[in-house]
């Protein structure tokens, strides 16, 4: 039997992961919410002073050979079949949130970049100060943002590619699919769901699927049925606390697993944990969670990189 390609449900110029999420929220619901995100917020000042910054110990180094590098967060620097791909690039601190560790690449040595991937629109993965930097080391770089965020990209709108899920397009020596996830957008005060989030599979002689955020849910088993055999799969593990907010738009670790075994990927690489604070866990409860939960079901096929270390493919 045929798994249905789950789309978005899209109302009033907003998205929805499903029509049952399409509550409209009250004003009270809303400062709440504000309210929340500030707590967040103010935990993520007291990890900065505890933990301070920490030096990565790899740089990336460009070179001819196919590798990911973690640069921190979600960003990666993918080199495969002489194209070299970055996603959602954020180098530095954000507004009220400062990075726990440098990224894992001195800015004067980012290389020539070729495709930028912008999973969704929140802060911590939309940086237009980084992608003004990156458009100044190429200026025919590719912009491949998700549907409703080329309002974002006025300046270099020629050179950017706006998706919807399931969308597939052979760009040079690559093939790009923007794939489900189960999350939401924001940029600004009032423009909540107005544009698209999702999750990426790159393909060439390797395939990397790169999950974004989200949430647990029956999209990976989706995408495994139809693009099986992915070989890395790069996925959030955080943040976790408290869980009843963070389990509608953030796996757990041990969910991070599952969602590993959903997509049938032979490796996985964790990230979205150690850079920022964003919830009420510490800066590492993520990392030792998944290897506790690692030991416990006896999965071995996780590479726990460093930040600015390089994993050959």
């Amino acid at each position: 039997m045929d798994i249905k390609k789950r789309l978005p449900y899209r109302h009033n110029f907003r998205f929805y992961n499903n029509r049952k999420e399409r509550t409209p929220s009250s004003w009270f619901k809303r400062v709440l919410t504000l309210a929340r995100e500030a707590r967040f917020l103010y935990h993520g000042f007291k990890q900065y002073s505890k933990h301070g910054i920490i030096k990565p110990k790899f740089i990336f180094n460009d070179t001819d050979q196919d590798g990911i590098w973690w640069i921190g967060h979600a960003t990666f620097i993918i080199k495969l079949n002489n194209c070299t791909i970055i996603t959602d690039p954020v180098f530095g601190s954000l507004p009220l949130v400062s990075r726990l560790v440098n990224a894992g690449i001195d800015l004067e040595n980012i290389p020539h970049v070729d495709y930028v991937l912008i999973s969704h629109n929140h802060w911590d993965h939309l940086n237009m100060a980084s992608l003004r930097l990156l458009y100044t080391k190429n200026n025919n770089i590719t912009f491949c943002v998700p549907k409703g965020d080329l309002r974002h990209f006025k300046d270099y709108k020629k050179q950017t590619l706006e998706w919807n899920w399931w969308q597939t397009n052979n760009i040079g020596p690559i093939n790009l699919t923007f794939l489900p996830s189960k999350h939401w957008s924001q940029s600004s005060l009032f423009d909540r769901n107005r544009s698209l989030w999702g999750s990426w599979l790159i393909k060439s002689n390797k395939s990397i699927y790169f999950g974004g955020d989200s949430s647990f849910d029956t999209h990976f088993k989706e995408i495994a049925y139809y693009y099986p055999n992915i070989d890395y799969a790069l996925l959030p593990i955080g943040p976790c606390e408290p869980r009843e907010v963070m389990c509608h738009s953030h796996m757990s670790p041990e969910e991070s697993l599952d969602a590993f075994s959903d997509l049938g990927a032979k490796i996985m690489i964790p990230m979205h944990w150690g850079t920022f604070s964003f919830g009420l866990d510490d800066m590492y409860s993520a990392i030792e969670r998944l290897k506790i939960a690692m030991y416990k079901k006896q999965i071995k096929d996780i590479k726990v990189l460093e930040i600015g270390e390089q994993f050959c493919i």
